[in-house]
């Protein structure tokens, strides 16, 4: 089963936020953000402040740029959950894929893409 802390961390990667982003975002440091993703306790202010920042940059995502970011969100769940190496090394080339998708979309935004 994937701890908080661990979905905490898949999420804000799959945001492609660095712990200093986020910290920036909830007003602590980045050293509070890689305590907390390393399972060390941290104040429950600070957590609720993660987890709404967290859920806050999802609601800004667009719908055309939910389908790699949730599939990507799937595939390093369950890479955290399975000890199957091979089943690991396919849902890294899932997720794999899912960035290259999320890139496609940003150049896409940026006009360079069509």
């Amino acid at each position: 089963m994937v701890k908080f802390y661990d979905a905490m961390r898949i999420k804000r990667e799959a945001l492609m936020l660095t712990q200093a982003d986020l910290a920036n975002l909830v007003g602590c440091t980045a050293g509070t953000i890689s305590s907390f993703e390393n399972g060390k306790d941290i104040s429950e202010s600070i957590i609720k402040c993660i987890k709404y920042t967290i859920k806050d940059m999802e609601t800004k995502i667009t719908e055309e740029e939910l389908g790699p970011y949730k599939l990507r969100c799937a595939c390093e769940m369950a890479i955290a959950e399975t000890d199957d190496e091979a089943r690991k090394e396919k849902l890294r080339t899932v997720a794999f894929s899912a960035l290259k998708w999320q890139d496609m979309i940003d150049q896409r935004k940026r006009g360079n893409f069509k």
